[in-house]
């Protein structure tokens, strides 16, 4: 396995449905059915749902072929009732579907264990992750977690610039995340490889190449903030090499164990385009270019 399968395999879980692209349900499953059946596919990770959406996805989807679907469902308060749909859905569509993953908001310790209370009755392959507010002081939410097969989750940006995490905040959740040995998942902002300036919104966005190395540059000798940090703010393609059995970022050399190690720490990375991706990746000559299938806008 080279280090550029390592790092993107199952990394972009599909989120068509919120915006910016923010699809109807069929335009969405129906790009998702397409990019499965891609070249691409390799990196194509869960089908992204709100809990109160999963009965249309199941008409809208109900002709596709041969399908077998992994899905990670937005869930909410209250959670017992929440998890009582997600049941009923996988009764009722008899094995079309797979929900390995929950993504929950919290707000406060106490919520989460609640939460946590209630997941109590699900099957150990399901992990929870949990959005944790990244402006505030989040610690003691991950050391809730730190010990069960749960995870966190940050939003690393959205459709306006105040919802885009500043580097040090990003650099200091993975840190945090790491000294507790919590795994997490990224969502919005993340549809390009590195660091840029969008201009429509005047504010740099992150780059899911930047964020994900980040995170293994964090695990190979507990790597300080600063390193952390400036692979966070790298907007360079020069500062990324992949090669037969290793991946340099900046000053560091990783190999494919530590990428893969990574991976099991930095999950997936929610995006409601898969086509930008991928367009991205073929541009640096890292994929093939994307044919037949359309952006998620």
């Amino acid at each position: 396995m080279s280090p550029f399968h390592a790092l993107m395999s199952e990394l972009i879980d599909y989120a068509g449905l919120f915006p910016p692209a923010a699809l109807p349900m069929g335009e969405a499953a129906a790009e998702y059915q397409r990019w499965s059946a891609a070249p691409q596919a390799w990196i194509l990770g869960r089908f992204v749902c709100p809990v109160a959406r999963l009965g249309e996805l199941a008409r809208e989807s109900e002709n596709v072929p041969d399908q077998h679907w992994r899905l990670s469902v937005l869930a909410g308060d209250p959670l017992e009732r929440d998890l009582d749909s997600i049941t009923g859905f996988l009764d009722e569509t008899a094995g079309r579907f797979d929900v390995p993953s929950l993504e929950i908001r919290v707000s406060s310790p106490a919520h989460l264990e609640s939460c946590l209370d209630a997941l109590e009755t699900v099957e150990d392959g399901v992990t929870a992750y949990f959005e944790v507010p990244i402006e505030e002081d989040f610690r003691g939410l991950l050391t809730a977690l730190a010990g069960t097969r749960h995870g966190a989750k940050i939003r690393t940006g959205g459709v306006t610039a105040d919802l885009f995490p500043s580097v040090d905040q990003v650099a200091k959740f993975i840190l945090a995340c790491r000294e507790a040995q919590v795994p997490f998942k990224a969502t919005a902002g993340l549809h390009h490889p590195l660091r840029h300036l969008h201009a429509p919104l005047n504010c740099r966005m992150h780059g899911f190449l930047n964020v994900f190395l980040a995170a293994a540059v964090a695990l190979k000798r507990e790597a300080p903030a600063e390193a952390v940090a400036a692979v966070l703010r790298s907007e360079s393609p020069e500062a990324v090499a992949f090669a037969d059995d290793r991946c340099r970022v900046l000053d560091w050399v990783l190999s494919v164990e530590d990428i893969l190690r990574a991976r099991r720490f930095a999950v997936s990375f929610g995006s409601c385009s898969i086509a930008e991706p991928v367009e991205d990746l073929a541009s640096m000559g890292l994929l093939p270019a994307p044919s037949g299938a359309r952006g998620g806008r």
